[in-house]
């Protein structure tokens, strides 16, 4: 059975999805390859440090290529970036 979600999820939601538009538009490229379309938001300071408080801070966001988030997280680089 699928829960109800409670309006503080909804609006956790709303901020994430808010947040990852903000810092695709400060920074329109992955910062590993350069592409400039299907990029994801990610964060500089991982979003679980909440008790720092820099979950929604654009400033703590980067751009990624999909090929290019493996590359930062395993060091290896599988394919054609784009």
């Amino acid at each position: 059975m699928k829960h109800k979600k409670t309006p503080r999820r909804k609006l956790v939601e709303k901020l994430d999805k808010l947040w990852s538009q903000e810092v695709r538009k400060k920074m329109p490229r992955c910062i590993v390859c350069g592409a400039t379309t299907n990029l994801n938001s990610h964060h500089a300071i991982v979003r679980k440090a909440q008790s720092l408080g820099v979950r929604w801070i654009v400033d703590n966001g980067v751009t990624l290529y999909p090929l290019s988030t493996n590359y930062i997280v395993t060091g290896k680089q599988i394919g054609r970036a784009h």
